[in-house]
């Protein structure tokens, strides 16, 4: 079951983005052996801008972090969308997706 987030942070930020993997009923799915992506885009459907790997840290309690560094948010700034999907042959979703939009920073 996909989510809806928005996600929102500054320009050239390093960012780690927290996702918890929950079935229907809210109950926390185990993620063991799962591979992950997250991808920004412009919008829905056009190249892909910026893609990191999610990192499983609890399995157990399907919590994956993805990191982004400041080099991969450096030349990003105004709307964009995303998508964190698994990718294990046979079972690809995607887990979360929505808006992200990033803030220019004032400071250089």
């Amino acid at each position: 079951m996909a989510v809806q987030n928005a996600i929102e942070f500054f320009q050239g930020e390093d960012v780690t983005l927290e996702f918890t993997v929950e079935d229907a009923a809210g109950a926390a799915v185990d993620v063991t052996g799962w591979t992950t992506t997250f991808s920004i885009a412009r919008t829905a459907g056009d190249a892909i801008l910026v893609t990191a790997a999610g990192a499983i840290i609890d399995a157990a309690t399907g919590r994956i972090d993805v990191v982004l560094t400041d080099t991969d948010t450096d030349t990003l700034s105004g709307s964009y969308a995303y998508d964190f999907k698994r990718m294990n042959a046979g079972s690809e979703a995607v887990l979360s997706y929505g808006p992200v939009t990033v803030r220019q920073k004032v400071t250089a």
